[in-house]
């Protein structure tokens, strides 16, 4: 798309105006845009925040005082927290939600993310940046194409030097060769974001860092090789510079990233001394890790002082500096991690908090600069704003690229001096980093919006939000989420629209599929005591078909010991079934496990619920006798006594209600029409413990929706929660139902792969087999991916039988010997006998459940080996092609030996026609034949009955396009 940027003419000074005016065709500046990797706001003796700290005592960078003395210190620029999405926002003007570069990139076609049992991530662009003009197939799977910066400076004149660090494209891409991406030269970059060692031979096979050969016989330190190698090709390009071409040298330091290999020219300054911000000597670790600071501070003072070697250069060069991400605050760090290394901001590399993305940022623009030289700019700036700048700076203005440019020049900040630039900053963080999943330091996959003077995080897994005010709390220790609702829920809007507008990406919940809410979802957002729509994320509903068991908890817990959190509880009131609050968990049933267990139906509307007690007795809000005040303790035995309402049990309806939004996240009111319960007594702390009841609490909306004892989350039950992963679970109605002669439950059995693949019978060598297919099939059809379960030899034993009931049975049978074999012709494949799934006449094999790291898959073991749908990594080639048999790795970790029980009884879909039935009178054989696949017969059980004409006499049901009748057959 076109660019075009307004020109702005600046005043220049009159030694650089006459330079300018010497220098004939070079008008334009050259640029040297100078990036420091993980180098954090105050790992320099220059400080950026208000006020000198401990932390800058303790590093010598006197270069960057020079230089900020020279221009402007730009104290509130950000970047990323991750290198890869930096680096691409800055070469593309992309903010990262639209790049989708998100994590950090290395080899083709592999994701670097952590893992996790409950989300799944998105599948983003691992293969980082591809130029626009690729013609590589391979450049255009899961990468983003770009106009990239170089590319632009290059076809408008600037001749290109890339110096160090690239981490454009992921290995054996096109990207990853900075040739491809707009340079001129390329010194030693690659797909490798860190080096091998700073010592020779610097790079390895994982970490290439090519052509410094000549450096590595002479033993020289990485940075100072990288420093003497861009001097000697600026040198060679202005010695023969016939036509005054400007330059950009993109000076990327490898430093200061791992490995801290000790640089013996500066850790000396470190040694034997009481740090300033720790007050013991820094250990080795961190020794080395400001010895890097100081060589990366040396290389910018070689490179300032090359240009005022030369006449007239310095003072037609800008100089910009700039780090990736924040410094690094976990792992190999000294002293307290998040808190010491990026004081006083909180956090490091990886983390959304500042100590992150808060970045130390330098422009000294001759001629521009000189009149605020050594002053400082707090207007705002995000990382891909530097593509339209240093376009501006070069006089590009008008330009086409492929990509949308999210980013906004600052030229005319810089020019005016302009101040306080309220800038709104978008991160977008969908990945799992590896080094730290720590949420409370701000770890893990997350969004977050910096506007004015507030921060708010939004992280994708929990829906967590924090709130801090930056100016105020530059630490971010006081969240305000609770204190400032509508400047949570403006941001919350704000943040989600910008997201939706870049096409973010974002995670989904593993145990459902769904994908996680935007942060203004209402859940979040809604205005306290708003009625909600129940989803998973608050409760599952119950079925016939499976029963999800809840404990409903209120809020009231303190610190001080005086209040418990109370669980609802089945008791006894005045003679009544009453709903108590007990601040006792009972964990097993010997402690009354049952009393406390509650499963929720569907109600009326999409708004509306019902509630059980674990055996199926309804709850109701109904009148009952209660005494009329909290009595010292003795509700129950009042001298004076009301009739009123309360939560029941056992009543002859089950009432209907209602979630209403609390003050605090994650935790709700539950409400009868206007009514909102109240564990009554609560404030009593533990004394109240199943002496009084739930009802109305009686105040306003708002009263209500801040008293804790109103306010209730619903805690799952899992009766294996205690069972380690990889050990034998105990089924339970929660994961798939038990049928038996009278009633069959069917299920899809499906993987839990990102293409999901769902067993499916099929044959192979002649036997019949449960094969996968990543089609969930309709129609008939359908019936060949449904299966039901009968209980074993004991209660952790299980049977399997398909749709029409022939058992599974884990028999030996002819197979291929690997993937590779499967694909061939049948006529080439070698074969083995394997164990594999089949089904038919037989012993059906007695199957058991294997605990996974998420509570909603579960493995499925037979004959103590675990089953794995063998192929499904390959994706849809596995159609239908391969088994399921034993996983070589015996791993439950494998998704494809992760298995979900989807419900799907009363979700067969059908090809049924349309058809009326003669529902008032017995049906004949004949007569229900003839009308052929207008209907569909089920015995009384829900077993399909295909042979209409030998059917024995009794009732059916028949099932039409719109309805279902039970029909007697004669």
């Amino acid at each position: 798309m076109r660019n075009t940027t307004p020109l702005r003419l600046g005043l220049l000074s009159g030694g650089a105006m006459a330079f300018a005016m010497s220098m004939g065709a070079q008008t334009r500046p050259n640029i040297i845009l100078f990036l420091v990797d993980d180098m954090g706001w105050q790992e320099t003796s220059l400080p950026f925040w208000t006020e000198k700290t401990p932390l800058n005592e303790r590093y010598r960078t006197p270069n960057m005082e020079k230089l900020a003395e020279a221009g402007v210190k730009f104290t509130d620029a950000y970047a990323c927290a991750i290198s890869s999405p930096s680096r691409a926002s800055l070469m593309s003007g992309m903010n990262a939600a639209r790049h989708r570069v998100t994590n950090w990139t290395l080899n083709y076609n592999t994701k670097t993310d952590a893992g996790s049992s409950v989300i799944e991530l998105p599948d983003w662009n691992y293969n980082g940046i591809q130029p626009a003009t690729t013609t590589n197939p391979r450049d255009t799977v899961n990468s983003a194409l770009v106009t990239s910066l170089p590319q632009v400076l290059h076809d408008n004149g600037y001749y290109t030097i890339h110096c160090g660090k690239a981490h454009y494209g992921s290995r054996s891409t096109t990207g990853a060769d900075p040739l491809t991406m707009g340079y001129d030269v390329n010194i030693a970059g690659s797909e490798a974001g860190g080096p091998g060692s700073y010592l020779p031979p610097y790079g390895n096979s994982n970490y290439p860092v090519p052509g410094l050969d000549d450096y590595a016989k002479d033993n020289v330190f990485l940075t100072e090789a990288l420093t003497q190698e861009a001097i000697k090709k600026l040198t060679n390009f202005l010695d023969n510079n016939e036509s005054n071409q400007p330059f950009y040298l993109y000076m990327s330091h490898y430093a200061i990233h791992v490995p801290y290999t000790e640089d013996t020219r500066f850790s000396g300054n470190y040694k034997n001394k009481v740090d300033p911000m720790l007050g013991v000597q820094l250990n080795t670790s961190e020794i080395n890790h400001a010895a890097l600071v100081e060589g990366m501070d040396k290389s910018l003072g070689d490179i300032r002082e090359f240009l005022e070697s030369r006449p007239g250069l310095a003072e037609n060069t800008i100089i910009i500096f700039m780090s990736d991400n924040g410094g690094q605050a976990v792992s190999v760090r000294q002293g307290t991690q998040n808190r010491d290394q990026n004081y006083p901001l909180r956090g490091g590399k990886g983390s959304s908090y500042m100590g992150g993305v808060r970045e130390p940022m330098i422009v000294y623009w001759p001629g521009v600069t000189d009149q605020y030289a050594g002053t400082s700019n707090d207007s705002r700036v995000m990382i891909e704003d530097f593509y339209p700048t240093i376009l501006e700076m070069a006089g590009v203005t008008d330009y086409e690229t492929v990509q949308h440019v999210d980013g906004r020049s600052i030229v005319d900040i810089i020019k005016s001096n302009t101040q306080g630039r309220d800038r709104v900053n978008i991160w977008h963080f969908p990945n799992l980093w590896g080094e730290s999943q720590s949420r409370d330091e701000g770890y893990g996959a997350y969004s977050a919006i910096m506007k004015g003077d507030y921060h708010l995080l939004y992280f994708w897994e929990t829906q967590e939000r924090r709130l801090y005010n930056i100016k105020e709390d530059i630490s971010e220790e006081n969240n305000l989420i609770d204190e400032l609702p509508d400047v949570a829920r403006e941001l919350s809007i704000e943040l989600a629209d910008s997201l939706r507008s870049y096409g973010a990406q974002r995670p989904s919940f593993k145990a459902t599929g769904e994908v996680a809410p935007w942060p203004d979802d209402p859940l979040l957002v809604a205005e306290p005591g708003t009625v909600l729509t129940p989803d998973d994320r608050i409760f599952q509903y119950s079925d016939d078909m499976q029963k999800h068991y809840y404990r409903i908890v209120d809020n009231q817990f303190s610190a001080g010991g005086i209040h418990r959190n109370a669980y609802w509880t089945q008791g006894e009131h005045y003679g009544y079934k009453a709903i108590q609050a007990s601040t006792t968990l009972n964990r097993t049933e010997r402690d009354g496990l049952s009393l406390q267990l509650f499963y929720f139906e569907k109600g009326s509307d999409e708004n509306h619920f019902r509630i059980k007690t674990l055996d199926g007795q309804n709850v109701d809000y109904v009148d009952g006798t209660t005494s009329a005040t909290w009595n010292d303790g003795k509700p129950d035995e009042a001298t004076e006594t009301v009739v009123d309402k309360y939560l029941q049990y056992g009543t002859p309806t089950a009432g209907e209600f209602v979630i209403r939004k609390s003050a605090e996240d994650n935790y709700y009111l539950i409400g009868q029409g206007d009514e909102l319960m109240n564990n009554r007594g609560s404030d009593y702390g533990v004394d109240a413990s199943m002496k009084w009841v739930v009802n109305d609490y009686g105040g306003s909306v708002e009263e209500v929706a801040a008293n804790k004892g109103s306010q209730y989350k619903f805690e799952l039950y899992d009766p294996n929660a205690s069972v380690g992963e990889g050990e034998v679970a105990e089924p339970f109605e929660g994961i798939f139902r038990y049928s038996n002669d009278s009633v069959r439950y069917y299920y899809n059995i499906r993987d839990s792969r990102p293409e999901e693949f769902f067993w499916t019978q099929g044959e192979h060598y002649d036997n019949p087999t449960i094969q996968i297919s990543s089609e969930e099939f309709t129609g008939d059809d359908a019936e060949k991916q449904l299966f039901y379960f009968m209980e074993g030899r004991n209660s952790r034993f299980f049977t399997i039988y398909t749709y029409d009931g022939q058992p599974l049975i884990f028999t030996s049978g002819t197979t291929v010997s690997s993937w590779d074999e499967a694909q061939k012709p049948e006529a080439d494949r070698t074969t083995v006998t394997q164990r594999y799934v089949q089904f038919g006449d037989g012993t059906p094999s007695q199957f058991q459940l294997v605990k996974t790291s998420n509570n909603s898959t579960y493995g499925l073991q037979v004959l103590n080996t675990l089953l794995n749908n063998r192929g499904s990594a390959n994706g849809e080639a596995a159609n239908m092609l391969w088994v399921v048999n034993g996983y070589s790795g015996n791993s439950v970790s494998d998704a494809g030996s992760r298995y979900r029980f989807i419900p799907r009884s009363s979700k067969i879909v059908t090809g049924i026609k349309g058809v009326e039935l003669p529902v008032d009178r017995p049906m004949t054989r004949a007569e229900l034949a003839k009308m052929g696949d207008k209907v569909q017969v089920y015995d009384l059980r829900g077993i399909r009955v295909r042979d209409i004409r030998n059917a024995d006499r009794g009732l059916y049901i028949i099932r039409t396009a719109t309805d279902a009748y039970k029909v007697a057959l004669n």
